[in-house]
């Protein structure tokens, strides 16, 4: 479980970062503890908006830079699925199907460890790279 941002985490651009410690901060407050079922479920929908703000940043990022298409299709299709898949688990939690709240949270985490913080490093490195001066000519 992520308790605290680290700088392993880091992108290196400052946006996805601190979106990405914002999600963990979220993450963090939920799993406090001595919350009620309305103010969990409340603090998901949090997620969910954000988590999709902030995925939409990213899909508008990758056409600001032209990022190759075919990496920026793959990404846009591990967002969709993430979003359904979040959704539907927070819809189970809100009609009482799913009491407890660590799978979703380890599922948000597991998510951004291997997605959000691999592939956006793979994009912050792409946009590096076109930005270096034997690339620019």
């Amino acid at each position: 479980m992520i308790s605290s941002w680290d700088e392993s985490f880091e992108t290196g651009n400052k946006i996805i970062d601190s979106q990405h410690r914002e999600l963990i901060n979220l993450l963090d407050e939920i799993s406090d503890g001595a919350k009620s079922f309305h103010d969990i479920f409340i603090m998901f929908e949090k997620v969910m908006e954000f988590v999709t703000s902030h995925q939409l940043c990213e899909e508008e990022l990758m056409a600001q830079v032209k990022y190759p298409i075919d990496a920026t299709n793959v990404m846009i299709e591990q967002h969709k699925e993430f979003k359904s898949y979040l959704r539907l688990r927070i819809l189970e939690f809100r009609h009482s199907e799913v009491q407890n709240i660590s799978p979703i949270i380890s599922f948000i985490v597991n998510h951004l460890k291997f997605h959000e913080f691999e592939a956006d490093r793979n994009l912050v490195e792409w946009i590096r790279l076109q930005h270096e001066p034997s690339h620019a000519a």
